[in-house]
Formats: C-alpha cells, structure tokens, sequence
C-alpha cells in the first residue's frame, strides 16, 4: 500500500500471514525486509524507487506462529516513522518478505505471495494537494480527510475566493 506521513506521525499497520489451506501442522514463519527486493521491484515496473531507511520503520516481531487447525498466522506491528525518512519528497519502497517457513516439510510458498510492499513517503505541509476540485464555486476542493483539510493551508490566498466543501467527518488526530 501507499502511505504519506508528516513528521513527526507514525503509523502502525498489523502483519499477518493467511494460508490458503487449514494448517496440519503448527508453521512458524520468519519475515524480514529483503532490500533485494527493490531493484527486482523496480526491474519489473519500470520504476527507481529507493529503500526505505532502517530508522524509518521497526518490526516487532519477525518471527509469526500459525497454529495447526487455523488459516491466519499471529501478529507483527510494522510501525512507519516520518521523522526516519528524507525529507526530499521522494516515495521509497519496504518489501517485506517472508524467509523461512519451518514445521512442514510440505509447506509450499509461491514465489508471487512471499513479498509484499510498502510505498512510503514523507511529505510536508507545502506538498499537500486536494485530490478533489479546483477551489471554484462550480468545483469546490472537496475535504474529506486530515491530508485535504492541511491542503487548505496551500490553497488559500490573500485577496482571493477560494471555494471548498466538506463531505465527511475529519479526525485531525491521524
């Protein structure tokens, strides 16, 4: 997925590993971030994405139990910090991977569901645009969440109308 944080924010996402079948056995799987994955990510989309810096994330476990009988692994917090990131604009990309899977000498991983992605990117009160509208009275900037309502500071100019609509509850606190 995509993620966009302002310093000093963080964000705390919940990894798990899904099996597609009940599990015989218990499984224990070990995840890690693969900074080959990058360049293998950018060969096969055209892209030059960077890796995201180690200050710039943690894990708190790399270590997942699947239990046997079950089809959903435990849990790992993968929490992003935009303070660890650049502070040049730029997108880098986290794969996450899963290692090792030890308990089933039958276990199959295909290769395509052993990794997944995280485009992460800090941005700054000045890069933050309306995804919605031209601040016009026929097509007002629509705000429906915190990044729009900091879009306001970028769009309002002195001496100008600037046109706007609210089409949802805004939780500041993200």
């Amino acid at each position: 997925g995509d993620v966009e944080l302002m310093a000093p924010k963080t964000k705390a996402y919940t990894i798990t590993v899904q099996a597609k079948e009940i599990a015989d056995d218990n499984l224990t799987f070990t995840i890690k971030v693969n900074p080959d994955k990058v360049q293998e990510y950018n060969t096969a989309n055209g892209t030059d994405y960077e890796i995201v810096p180690a200050e710039a994330y943690s894990i708190s476990t790399n270590t997942l139990y699947l239990p046997r009988y079950n089809r959903q692994s435990s849990t790992s917090t993968l929490t992003l910090k935009a303070d660890g990131m650049p502070d040049d604009g730029k997108t880098r990309l986290l794969p996450i991977t899963i290692e090792k899977i030890e308990g089933n000498a039958e276990t199959v991983l295909e290769a395509n569901d052993s990794t997944f992605y995280v485009k992460f990117a800090r941005v700054t009160i000045a890069g933050i645009k309306f995804k919605e509208g031209e601040g016009t009275e026929a097509k007002p900037y629509i705000i429906r969440e915190s990044q729009d309502m900091l879009a306001l500071a970028n769009s309002l100019k002195s001496g100008a109308t600037t046109h706007f609509k609210m089409e949802a509850d805004v939780d500041m606190a993200d």
